[in-house]
């Protein structure tokens, strides 16, 4: 005989909807959300997440995973959805399918996805993420003018943002992200003066998009701060509760 789960987590939806007009009067207008609902929107439910945040003039969601994407597909999401983790070649066909974007960051990735655009007859929109210091995953900045060069080259392929992450942006010492964000720009202006201009530019998670306010470009990626916590060394966002 199995055990009774006693176990609930009740998700108030309207402080989520609080919170999210709270970060955008503290970013301002012109700033999207890019909203990370990966892990299951770290246990809040997906699904549920997505659709309040779409109701909430969020600009895009963003994933870990493809099968993440495809759940909020299946569910009727019809924001952009970033996969932010890099997809297997074997996954693409699955990622056009549902109308995911993949993040690129290597070449015969890239050229395997304007394959499978160019076949699907639709093109593809992707996303590129620029190693800037992280040392994890990305295009190595010293690289990235080439590389983007090339993905313009690509048919089937629509380049929708440019970013970069920050891993110590929740520190009292801001020095290495304040670096990051200022190569990033650089990287940004030496690609403008190529003609080359990505739609968006992304760069500060829920700690940068606070502690760094010239890093906020186009869109704040956020996690944590947009479900109620407030990343260690942040100035607290008066009014902002855990979802």
């Amino acid at each position: 005989m199995s055990m009774p789960v006693s176990t609930w987590v009740e998700v108030d939806l309207d402080r989520f909807a609080q919170n999210l007009r709270l970060i955008r009067a503290q970013m301002g207008e012109a700033c999207g959300i890019l909203l990370v609902v990966k892990a299951d929107a770290y246990g809040h439910g997906a699904v549920e997440i997505a659709e309040a945040a779409e109701r909430e003039g969020v600009s895009v969601l963003g994933v870990a995973t493809l099968h993440e994407g495809i759940q909020l597909r299946q569910a009727g999401c019809r924001l952009p959805v970033i996969v932010l983790s890099p997809l297997l070649e074997s996954e693409i066909a699955e990622a056009v399918a549902h109308g995911l974007d993949p993040t690129v960051a290597d070449q015969r990735f890239a050229r395997a996805l304007s394959a499978a655009a160019t076949a699907a007859g639709k093109p593809v929109r992707c996303h590129v993420e620029v190693d800037t210091g992280m040392g994890r995953v990305g295009v190595l900045e010293r690289e990235a003018e080439a590389f983007l060069a090339a993905l313009d080259q690509l048919p089937g392929l629509r380049l929708a943002s440019l970013y970069t992450h920050f891993p110590d942006a929740d520190t009292e010492d801001l020095a290495f992200a304040r670096a990051q964000a200022a190569r990033f720009g650089a990287l940004v202006g030496r690609l403008a003066a190529r003609g080359l201009k990505p739609p968006r530019l992304h760069a500060g998670n829920s700690a940068g998009a606070l502690n760094l306010p010239e890093a906020r470009f186009d869109w704040v990626r956020l996690g944590l701060l947009a479900y109620g916590h407030q990343p260690p060394h942040t100035r607290p966002l008066e009014g902002l509760g855990p979802v």
